[in-house]
């Protein structure tokens, strides 16, 4: 891919998108009905919160000293296989929303 990792706002269209394509993503915002994006990547380990940009370039700063951190989370992405387990996913969801 043209891509080794996505920084984006975690809406559903975008995140499961990125998901789908096994990239891992940072977030640094969400809207309080994003949540359970956020929470699911930490969860999972293929996906980070960067609030602060300080955080946020300490974060890119770690990758590049160890870029087998996205292979980790990429490999943590592809457990999932969102591309075939849509059920599963939207079972998670209406869990952490309701």
């Amino acid at each position: 891919g043209a891509v080794d990792l996505v920084l984006g706002k975690p809406g559903y269209s975008q995140s499961f998108e990125t998901f789908v394509k096994n990239k891992p993503i940072i977030f640094p915002t969400y809207m309080r009905n994003e949540y359970p994006i956020v929470e699911l990547a930490l969860k999972k380990g293929f996906g980070w919160y960067t609030p602060k940009k300080k955080d946020f370039i300490e974060l890119l700063k770690k990758i590049e000293k160890n870029p087998k951190i996205l292979i980790k989370a990429s490999s943590n992405l592809k457990k999932i296989k969102f591309g075939s387990c849509s059920k599963e996913l939207a079972r998670y969801l209406v869990s952490k929303i309701k």
